[in-house]
Parts: structure tokens; C-alpha cells; sequence
């Protein structure tokens, strides 16, 4: 059954969902937030977790009404972080820009100085935020957009700065001039400076920005076209001054192909004059280059050497400008710790950003295209079901939104540094996507993942009363009732630990030879690692050998070789028989894999299986398992077959129980055996002391405990229960129950365009849909039910209950849920 609902963004929570008992106000109260053992602590030695939302652009910058009364909301849901996000933006009359009067930067005067009356408004905001235990996320290169008038090196204004922000001495000095200004300009409200205030948990330099891509929409505006030229000379400098001469490039440049010499420079390029071309920037993450799936890879296949040689051009490019800002940052004195940017994917771009004390990642799911004034609704590409998404079969490698988040985020989670999820998402265009919350914020938990920041709670500078009964924007969070209504039972599950973290860790091995290549599948380890245990990737500073302390070593495998003995356990393959990057050497077509592999193949076993023997040998022993072929284990990016192999070893090795890692009908259950994630079957489960759940579909009876059923007919449904007086769910004499289906606007249609675009209209009254069906309590005790509105406030609606008492004296109560929110007291 649909039920209107409306979202109120400024009111605060309450009763049973108020949530701000998690709250330690104000904000920074116990020091500087530092880095020890890869994650977060306060000064006093306290462990955090941070958990909010993201504030993009002219939402920093409200009148001092909505800055109370948003920053008072967030603490009642249990919210203890803000990603000041895009402060910088242009100017706009509406949505992602800045109000002309209060932008931080005045672009007005045509030189980008601090705006005194945006500053104000922003203090505000910060010192409204601290005071209510909310810390902050300070970023500092988004959105801004270089004015020629700043005597920029080429004479057009420059508003997608992607790549070119890293390398272009004029572009990085005005970055240098703002974060001095910004981050020592003095709060007047709270009298310190965002570059000394204890209440700032992180300061990143630049969002989704790298030397490693851009956006492709944007080359050929001739701004952007000139700093590609930049780049160009740039690169041709760098491989003068590596090879010197062009025939020393020519052979470095020549690689074997099935026996034959290949000759990878073009004629006519010679890096004298300048002409040696580019690869191709990535599209908003790293190019793949692999000759396996040349005809569907995003780019075109480059020489080995060709795609090595820019790889590390730009390596180092990134590198350079990283450490050039964190000096600076440190030089003013920042205390805060410092992450570089985010939206990691291929492994060397990563390598790239470890100067950072900090790692961050964004992911999103059924992320909607840009504007299209051709069409009325909303553009999709790929739009599909969170819970029905398989991870082992719908993992793909280039920066898109159909895989599952923390498969996609998990690549830039690396060991010794903390890790946040500083955007994410699933946009709600499915009208049942409450899972990917609750999913995403458990395998946080289960990975020790040290913060979640969900974009974003909203894209406006007022309260507007009008909001609560309209979409005024999809970016919108505050306006979803999926996340809303289950919004302060994640924030205590993840900052108080309620789902535990794996005991056992998986390493992801990248040797330096590995960074310049990329492979079509180098994804496959993260398509199911992450999702069962704690995962990490560990990068070797020099050398073959890991000697890291993971309970099982998974190699990257890009090029052949690498030193596994000293691992516990380490699972081997290689998607190559190149024993350098560049293909110059190649294992001899007469030395046997045996041979290769022989140094961990002492008393092993060839699996007998009927899906793996047409892949070639696979061997097993006690340690280790190596995969002859792995390229043909996972054409099609189908990484079941790699799975099962890996869940067999880590069971044959006593790392996972029989009952956990891959079950029979395709299940995903944890090392801790707490989620289960059955994508066939279309579920997610939740089993913990303290907090249980469900999300999925529905075959009409839900059991979430021995003391909680749920009978309906909606077609999916989200369960979910969280104790409220510290005693375990079985025993809690005080606990939420969640149950609601779809929601979104009641008058949502879908309508296919073509290339697996959906244009989604979404249109009419906000709804929540509510169970169709009862709720069974199993109870020894007279029980009291509460239908709660949004809000939290206990309604005025009688909750009917039919109770039958069993022969050992039980009550079985049954009533319906008239709301999405029930409280629940037993005496």
C-alpha cells in the first residue's frame, strides 16, 4: 500500500529516532583528529568513525536561520561529519553553483579574491556545525573556474580543469593562493582558522581530479584543447630526458608478440620535435590497455612501452603536484591529516595519491547523466537493481555506475591509511533501492572502513518550506525516504560498531612493473575479496618480494613474476607471459608453467573440477593456489570461476568456515558470518546482536529473528531492527522495527531510449509504500506499539493486536504497521 509521505529537511528527529545521543559535542573537543594504525584518533586516544553527508557548492553558504536549523537536524540523525564540499563553484542562480552574492570566490571582480559576504555565511555554517558535534571534510580544488583575467597561460577562462590542474605551473600557484587564504582565513564565530581548528577531520586537495583523466565531453573546448598541447611537450620532454635519442626510445619501444618484434613508435615521432603523441586521457579514471578486449576497451590499445612510458609521466606528474600542495598545507601549519583526491580506480593513479595520510573513493550507483533538454525526464545508462546486481558477473572496469559500490570503492582502500567514502549513492531512479544503504554501510564495517559521507543531503542554501512535498532536486537526499527513514539506525550501526569487522584481511599485491600496465579485468579481485573479508591493496616500494602479514596475498598479476614465499597463503595468476611492462621479455615458450610456478606448487593438487578444466591446470596445496590461465577464467568479465577457486582455497586453508565465503546457490556470506548477500535470489541479510535486517525481494514471510516475522504481500521489502537500550535484540525491551517497500514519486514512468539508456519521468506525490501484511512478535511480555511519523514523533493511530499464547505460555502478537516506523516496548 502507497502512503503519502512528506520529508521536512529542518526538523529535527525525535523520540525513538533521535539519534543524538551518538553526538560528543562540540566538535573537537578532544584535539586534532590524527592517523595511527590506518584509521582515525582523537587526541585522547579514541578510535572514530565519521558518518554523514556532503553539502556541495551554494549549501555552505545558508542564512543563519537554515544553518541552525540543518545543523540541529543532522545531529538528531546521529550525523557526525560534513564534506564542505565545492565552496568554489562559479556562480549560478540555482542548484550546483554559488549564490552570485555569497560565492566564497568573487568571481564578480573578475579575479577570484575571498567574498567577505559568503565567508560570513560560511562561518556560520562551520561554527553551527562544530557546536553540534559535527565535524568537517574541507576540500579545496572542485569546481572553481580559472578566469583569463588571473593571467592565466592560454587567454580563455577555464572551467573543467581535470588533469590540467596537476601540471600547469600558473593553474597550481592560483590553487597555492586560495588554500593559503582559505584555510588561514579566521572564522568569526569560532576565532581559529579552518587550517588550526580541531573540528576539521580532513582537508583533500582536489576532487576527482588527476593527471590520469578527464572528461571527455570537455577536450575539444579549445581552453581545454590547450593544456593537452601543454601535455604533449611536457611528455615529449620527459622521454628526451629518459632516452636521449629517438633510437633509443625505438628500441625500448619494441616488444614481442608471438615471437615476433614489434616496433611501438610511429613514424615520424620523435621526441626532438615534439611529435610523439599522447595516449589518450581516461574518461574520469585511468584507460585500460589490454590487446585480450581491445574492441570494447574505452580507449585505443597502445604499444606496451608507449602506454609504461605515460604511465609513468604521469605518475610522477601527480606526484609532484601532491607533494608540492601538502608541503605547502603543512607550511601554514595545517593540522589536520590530508587526503589528495578520490575517485581512484586503475593502480597506478592510485600509487599516485600515496603521499596522502588519507584514502578516499566515490561510488555511485544509477548515477543519472548530465542535462538533456531533448528529453522531459531523467537519463539512466544501465539502470538496474542494487540487490540483484551480481558483483561476480557485473564488475566492469571503467568509471561507471552499475557495479556494486563497495566493489567499486574497495580498489583505493590501502593497508596503514584510513579510508573514506567521501561520495556515494544510489539516486533513487529504481523505486526500490533502500539496500545499497544499508549493504554499503555494512560491508563498511566489515572492511573497518573509516568513514561514509553520502552525496549529498542537499543542493540549496534555504529551507523552503515547499521541499517537503517536492523533488526540487534528484542530487536531494533529505527527500528520499529510503535513506531518511533508515538513516540514524545505519549512523549508530557504523560509528558504534554493531556489524563487526572481519578478523581476516586480504591483500591486493602490486609490484612496480604492475603500475604500468593495466588489464580489461583488473577489477576480478575486488568482484569478491571485499565482500567476505577485510580487504586491502599493499603496493611494493622496490623489489619482488611481499612480505606483508595478510592472512592470504592476492597478486595483482599484470605482468609475470613477483615473490610470494613469505606470504601465509597467497592466490597466483598472471594476465601475462611479459616479464617486464614495456613486453621486451617474455617466459620462454619453453619453460612449462610447472617451472614457473614451481617455487609454490610443493605436494599440490590439480583441482578436478568440471568448470575449471577448460581453463587449464589450477593447483592447489596448502598455501598456495595458481591459476594457469587466468584471462580465459574470466572472459566476458565473468569472475565466478576465479571466486569459486579462491573460496575453496581460503576454505581449504582453514581462513573460512564451510558455512561462510560462497555458498551453494550462489550466496556471498562473510568471514564473520553476520551478511549474506544472495544477488540470485535478490536479498541482503543482517545478522547481529544488536541489529538484524533484510532488504530484498519478498515471497511473502520474512523471518529476521526467532522473535520477528514479517508476512506480506509487497513484492520487496526492508526490515530492519536496532535495539535502543543497549541489550541484544532477543532481549531488548526497547527497539525500532523498519518495514517499507518501494518508495519514490507515485507517478514515476520508465521509457527505454537506446545503448541500454533508460529516461526515467519521474513525477506526482511523494510515497512510501508500507507493508502489505503483519508483523509477528514472539514475546514473553505484554508489548506496546508506537506507529512513528517521519519525523519520530509517536502518532495518534491505535496499532490493533491480535495475541495468541502458546502452551509454554509465549505471546505471538500480530497487528499491522499503519507507518514505515514502529517503536516497540515490551514489559
Amino acid at each position: 500500500m502507497r502512503q503519502k509521505i512528506t520529508m521536512d529537511k529542518g526538523t529535527p528527529f525525535q523520540g525513538a529516532l533521535d539519534f543524538s545521543y551518538l553526538q560528543d559535542a562540540p566538535a573537537g573537543k578532544y584535539g586534532h583528529v590524527n592517523v595511527k594504525e590506518g584509521h582515525f584518533y582523537f587526541e585522547n586516544g579514541k578510535q572514530v568513525r565519521f558518518f554523514g553527508f556532503n553539502f556541495p557548492a551554494r549549501a555552505n553558504m545558508p542564512d543563519h536561520e537554515t544553518a541552525e536549523v540543518l545543523a540541529a537536524r543532522l545531529a538528531t540523525m546521529g550525523v557526525n561529519v560534513v564534506r564542505v564540499h565545492a565552496v568554489d563553484a562559479y556562480t549560478g542562480e540555482k542548484g550546483w553553483s554559488t549564490d552570485p552574492v555569497y560565492s566564497i570566490l568573487d568571481y564578480k571582480e573578475g579575479n577570484a579574491e575571498l567574498n567577505e559576504k559568503g565567508l560570513e555565511r560560511l562561518d556560520y555554517w562551520l561554527y553551527q556545525l562544530k557546536i553540534h558535534g559535527i565535524y568537517l571534510h574541507i576540500d579545496l580544488l572542485v569546481g572553481r573556474r580559472f578566469l583569463a583575467a588571473q593571467n592565466l597561460d592560454y587567454p580563455m577562462d577555464l572551467s573543467m580543469s581535470k588533469s590540467s590542474s596537476h601540471f600547469n605551473e600558473r593553474l597550481i600557484q592560483l590553487q597555492e593562493q586560495y588554500a593559503i587564504r582559505y584555510l588561514t582565513h579566521v572564522n568569526r564565530y569560532t576565532g581559529l582558522t579552518l587550517a588550526e581548528d580541531p573540528a576539521v577531520m580532513t582537508i583533500q586537495i582536489c576532487n576527482e581530479d588527476s593527471v590520469f583523466f578527464d572528461s571527455k565531453a570537455a577536450r575539444e573546448h579549445p581552453a581545454v584543447a590547450a593544456y593537452k598541447e601543454e601535455l604533449r611537450r611536457r611528455f615529449n620532454a620527459f622521454l628526451l630526458a629518459k632516452y636521449d635519442t629517438r633510437e633509443n626510445l625505438k628500441n625500448a619501444w619494441t616488444f614481442q608478440k608471438n615471437g615476433c618484434s614489434i616496433i611501438g613508435l610511429e613514424e615520424g615521432e620523435d621526441p626532438k620535435k615534439g611529435s610523439v603523441r599522447c595516449p589518450e586521457t581516461g574518461n574520469y579514471c585511468q584507460n585500460v590497455n589490454d590487446l585480450l578486449y581491445e574492441e570494447i576497451q574505452e580507449s585505443c590499445l597502445e604499444s606496451p612501452g608507449r602506454y609504461a612510458d605515460f604511465t609513468q609521466f604521469e605518475i610522477e606528474l601527480n606526484q609532484n603536484y601532491y607533494r608540492r600542495m601538502i608541503s605547502l598545507l603543512r607550511s601554514i601549519p595545517v593540522k589536520a591529516p590530508i587526503a589528495t583526491g578520490c575517485l581512484l580506480a586503475g593502480a597506478a593513479d592510485i600509487y599516485s595519491h600515496l603521499d596522502a595520510e588519507v584514502m578516499e573513493n566515490n561510488a555511485y550507483f544509477n548515477h543519472p547523466l548530465g542535462g538533456n533538454s531533448s528529453f522531459e525526464g531523467i537519463l539512466v545508462p544501465d539502470l538496474r537493481d542494487y540487490v540483484t546486481t551480481d558483483p561476480m558477473t557485473q564488475t566492469f572496469p571503467e568509471m561507471e555506475h552499475r557495479s556494486n559500490i563497495t566493489v567499486q570503492a574497495s580498489i583505493a582502500a590501502v593497508e596503514n591509511r584510513p579510508m573514506i567514502l567521501s561520495e556515494w549513492n544510489e539516486y533513487g531512479l529504481q523505486l526500490f533501492h533502500s539496500p545499497a544503504y544499508l549493504m554499503t554501510t555494512a560491508y563498511a564495517c566489515l572492511n573497518d572502513w573509516d568513514g561514509l559521507i553520502i552525496y549529498c543531503y542537499h543542493t540549496d542554501d534555504h529551507l523552503r518550506p515547499e521541499a517537503a512535498d517536492a523533488v526540487l532536486d534528484i542530487m536531494d537526499c533529505y527527500s528520499d525516504p529510503s535513506l531518511m527513514l533508515q538513516l540514524g539506525m545505519l549512523a549508530k550501526v557504523y560509528r558504534n560498531g554493531l556489524i563487526n569487522v572481519s578478523p581476516v584481511t586480504a591483500h591486493l599485491v602490486y609490484r612496480q612493473e604492475d603500475l604500468l600496465r593495466l588489464p580489461y579485468t583488473y577489477r576480478m579481485p575486488t568482484a569478491y575479496f571485499p565482500l567476505v573479508m577485510r580487504f586491502r591493496s599493499v603496493f611494493l616500494g622496490s623489489g619482488e618480494r611481499y612480505e606483508g602479514d595478510a592472512q592470504v596475498a592476492v597478486s595483482a598479476g599484470f605482468v609475470a613474476g613477483g615473490d610470494y614465499t613469505k606470504a601465509q597463503h597467497a592466490i597466483l595468476y598472471r594476465h601475462s607471459d611479459d616479464l617486464d611492462a614495456f613486453g621486451r621479455r617474455q617466459i620462454p615458450q619453453n619453460r612449462s608453467e610447472e617451472n614457473f610456478y614451481a617455487a609454490y606448487q610443493k605436494d599440490a593438487e590439480i583441482i578436478e573440477r568440471k568448470d575449471v578444466r577448460n581453463y587449464g591446470d589450477v593447483c592447489l596445496n596448502d598455501r598456495f593456489l595458481c591459476i594457469e590461465q587466468i584471462d580465459r577464467l574470466t572472459e566476458g568479465n565473468d569472475y565466478s570461476m576465479f571466486a569459486k577457486l579462491a573460496d575453496q582455497a581460503l576454505k581449504k586453508w582453514g581462513i573460512l568456515s564451510e558455512t561462510t565465503g560462497l555458498g551453494k546457490e550462489g550466496e556471498i556470506i562473510s568471514q564473520t558470518g553476520e551478511l549474506c548477500f544472495h544477488p540470485h535470489k535478490g536479498y541482503f541479510r543482517v545478522n547481529t546482536p544488536y541489529f538484524m535486517a533484510y532488504a530484498g525481494r519478498n515471497d511473502g514471510r520474512i523471518v529476521l529473528s526467532d522473535r520477528i516475522c514479517i508476512r506480506g504481500s509487497n513484492r520487496s521489502l526492508l526490515v530492519s531492527a536496532l535495539a535502543l537500550d543497549g541489550l541484544p535484540l532477543e532481549r531488548s525491551a526497547h527497539y525500532l522495527l523498519l518495514v517499507f517497500g518501494e518508495s519514490g514519486l507515485d507517478q514515476t514512468t520508465y521509457h527505454p531510449v537506446d545503448s541500454g539508456i533508460t529516461e526515467v519521468r519521474r513525477k506526482g506525490n511523494r510515497f512510501v509504500e508500507i507493508l502489505d501484511g503483519t508483523v509477528e512478535l514472539r514475546t514473553s511480555d505484554e508489548c506496546t506499539v508506537y506507529s512513528l511519523d517521519t519525523n519520530g514523533q509517536r502518532q495518534n493511530i491505535p496499532v490493533e493486536q491480535v495475541i495468541h499464547v502458546g502452551k509454554d505460555g509465549c505471546r505471538e502478537i500480530h497487528f499491522s504497521a499503519p507507518s514505515p516506523i514502529l517503536e516497540i516496548l515490551t514489559c
